[in-house]
């Protein structure tokens, strides 16, 4: 029977402790690395539907080192002891705030890159970079690097609005894999619409559609699906309009509005 009166502290192994095991295990990296492979390609052999939905997302890690001048060079010494950072870079992260005004946040360290299955939530692949590595940029080059097995298995690709990219959208479009990637609101004036190509159409950020008729007023169409033939969505009038004309978006238009399954479909909301 345990002692309460008995001080626990000497269960917690001490600071050096955890410092030579780190150390250790870095000189075997490679070896850890192998075995998360291993892992998950014993994932992929045992479980048909994993890594069918992937989400893929950035987590900033701040280091406790103090910044460093970008011409400070350490010593042999600072190097070895392993208290020096000379990885670490800054970075700056912009959130939006419930009054409608933007907040800089200052970090620090590194960001670790995690592609995970939505369903299993457990890990398919990771990179670690520097603070200031762009997350749009790393995903693209985390997906370039994926096994052809990875790939083909992989339908649904969900990210943040940090990943509304055109060329994220066009690699995903080239491994047939159908982006869920929210929307950043890059037009100046967030109300704004646009009209397509020289037709009576317009839409807005969000992929909604409208009609504009004879009086210049604005109808929303209703989404009726993808023609994959055509690379379209499909847009009709409501049935109380009594009208069927069947209108085609060119998803080249805008690969980042006019998505494969539409942002204003139930089918996107639900899988995203």
């Amino acid at each position: 029977m345990t002692n309460p009166n008995r001080s626990t502290n000497w269960l917690a192994p001490s600071e050096a402790a955890f410092t030579r095991f780190e150390k250790r295990l870095m000189e075997h990296w490679d070896e850890v690395e192998t075995i998360f492979s291993n892992l998950v390609q014993d994932l992929y052999e045992n479980l048909p539907d994993f890594g069918q939905t992937v989400s893929i997302d950035g987590k900033i890690i701040e280091t406790y080192a103090v910044k460093k001048p970008s011409d400070w060079k350490p010593t042999a010494k600072q190097l070895k002891d392993g208290r020096t950072d000379i990885d670490a870079k800054y970075t700056v992260k912009t959130r939006p705030l419930k009054n409608g005004t933007i907040k800089n946040y200052h970090f620090y360290g590194f960001r670790i890159h995690l592609l995970c299955d939505c369903q299993y939530e457990l890990p398919i692949t990771f990179k670690v970079t520097p603070a200031n590595q762009s997350e749009q940029k790393v995903a693209k080059t985390m997906l370039s690097e994926l096994p052809i097995n990875v790939i083909e298995r992989m339908k649904n690709f969900l990210a943040d609005a940090g990943y509304d990219d055109t060329a994220l959208h066009e690699l995903l479009k080239s491994k047939s894999v159908l982006p869920f990637i929210d929307k950043r609101n890059t037009w100046k004036n967030p109300n704004q619409t646009r009209q397509y190509k020289d037709m009576d159409l317009i839409y807005d950020q969000k992929g909604r559609v409208f009609y504009v008729n004879d009086k210049g007023e604005s109808v929303e169409l209703k989404y009726a699906g993808y023609d994959r033939t055509t690379d379209s969505q499909r847009y009709t009038f409501h049935p109380k309009y009594h009208d069927k004309r069947v209108f085609r978006m060119k998803c080249s238009e805008d690969l980042r509005i006019f998505t494969p399954v539409a942002r204003t479909s139930k089918k996107y909301k639900r899988i995203y």
